[in-house]
């Protein structure tokens, strides 16, 4: 009866540790970040010789705090904000969402954000990461197909 009590124990403790990362520095970066933001990608340099620069895609993003999505998208567990996006990504000559819904996942890594965009498209990523701020995020983003750089630079994500 005492081992089958103690395993009992384990596994209530074992269970409940999941909900360790969701700490108060998680929850105060989802505070901070939750709202909606204006968002604008400049385009580095081209990747191929001979291809004109792109204008600037411009939108915005809306955050929610992320209260339903445990699956980890970093070592620092799981997403602290999920959200949507309008912006226009022409220039990318495509949508990174594909046919989903335009959906990202965000996270923090010590003072940075992560902004990771949902994709049905195979072997696709897109990552936005940058310093935090109080009312701004600054860095750098990239698009990637089947692991190479289709397009990369910075951006700006600022409080509307």
């Amino acid at each position: 009866m005492k081992r089958g009590a103690g395993i009992l124990i384990l596994a209530m403790l074992t269970a409940c540790a999941s909900d360790v990362t969701r700490d108060a520095a998680w929850e105060g970066h989802a505070r901070q970040l939750t709202g909606q933001w204006v968002v604008a990608l400049d385009f580095g340099p081209p990747l191929e010789p001979g291809t004109a620069r792109r204008s600037p895609a411009r939108g915005s993003i809306t955050l929610l705090p992320n209260r339903a999505v445990d699956a980890l998208h970093s070592e620092n567990g799981p997403p602290t904000n999920y959200g949507t996006y309008l912006i226009d990504f022409s220039a990318l000559g495509f949508n990174p969402s594909g046919t989903l819904v335009p959906g990202v996942f965000v996270g923090v890594e010590r003072d940075s954000a992560y902004i990771e965009f949902e994709t049905d498209r195979p072997f696709f990523a897109m990552r936005m990461q940058g310093a935090m701020r109080t009312d701004s995020i600054r860095g750098t983003w990239y698009a990637e197909q089947s692991r190479t750089r289709v397009a990369a630079g910075t951006f700006t994500m600022s409080r509307r």
